[in-house]
């Protein structure tokens, strides 16, 4: 039965990768009524992720994967309730650390509050909640790596400001999430601004590159392999351009000087990264 089913998922990927079939999940899950069919279906998700998801090299099928996947766990939660999670399910967590759409990533972060309710894995694996969840989220947004024992002490306001962000519905926010991917895949890059090495600890640099680009809707992102993010920008003044990635969660923002010198910087407007020219 679990090969069928992982079989019959693939061909309607094939088939139509792109589109998140929402009124099918719901009427399936809906019709979960005991623990074993609870069961069964986490174990078909687990198994898309574990044996699709992660070998998908095509970052087009693979946000569709991952967002189909999210959006039949945030629905097995709001038609069953958080009585549909168990101590020893991973399911929620993988769905966050597989997933490649920024904005997703916070809309989800309710639904692993709720699993943080009922305990079990979440509690340890990657270390003690939030340090493996939190990292997901930074680097996601940021490529910036919290897992340094200085960045502890901030984990707690990190995880408030992440659980003050409202949303019009998890289900719903995750589809316009994936809607508004699919429209930046369809813009053209017109130019770079400035390109960096990239660098998830301050003191660390890694052998890939990011870039400033203005692509072709005449707005400025942040491009890393095939992915882009929007940037907003926030104050202008001689010499310094001050950046925040749309949507991002912590008040943390990109200085651009004149010369070419990018920070990444907190709240606290302190500096997290200095970027070396690539």
């Amino acid at each position: 039965m679990k090969k069928i089913f992982i079989l019959l998922f693939v061909i309607s990927l094939n088939l139509s990768f792109s589109q998140i079939e929402i009124d099918k999940y719901r009427t399936e899950i809906a019709n979960l009524d005991s623990d074993i069919k609870f069961e069964n279906y986490w174990k078909q998700l687990l198994d898309i992720d574990q044996n699709i998801l992660v070998n998908t090299k095509d970052h087009k099928k693979a946000d569709s994967i991952s967002s189909s996947l999210m959006v039949r766990t945030a629905l097995l939660f709001e038609i069953h309730g958080d009585k549909v999670y168990k101590p020893n399910n991973l399911v929620p967590i993988l769905n966050l650390s597989h997933n490649n759409i920024s904005e997703s990533s916070i809309v989800f972060w309710t639904i692993l509050e709720k699993c943080k309710m009922v305990g079990g894995m979440i509690d340890t694996f990657g270390g003690t909640f939030p340090a493996y969840q939190l990292e997901c989220v930074s680097l996601d947004f940021y490529n910036y790596t919290l897992n340094q024992k200085e960045k502890e002490e901030i984990y707690p306001d990190l995880r408030k400001k992440l659980n003050q962000i409202k949303t019009n519905g998890i289900v719903t926010a995750l589809i316009e999430s994936y809607n508004y991917q699919k429209q930046l895949y369809t813009l053209k890059e017109l130019k770079s601004i400035g390109k960096w090495s990239l660098q998830s600890f301050k003191n660390e640099i890694l052998d890939e590159s990011f870039e400033f680009v203005k692509m072709s809707d005449n707005n400025i992102y942040i491009k890393q392999n095939n992915k882009i993010q929007k940037l907003i920008m926030l104050k202008k003044r001689k010499g310094v351009k001050i950046f925040k990635i749309e949507n991002e969660p912590f008040g943390w923002n990109y200085e651009l000087l004149k010369n070419g010198t990018l920070f990444l910087k907190d709240d606290k407007n302190e500096v997290l990264i200095q970027y070396t020219k690539a």
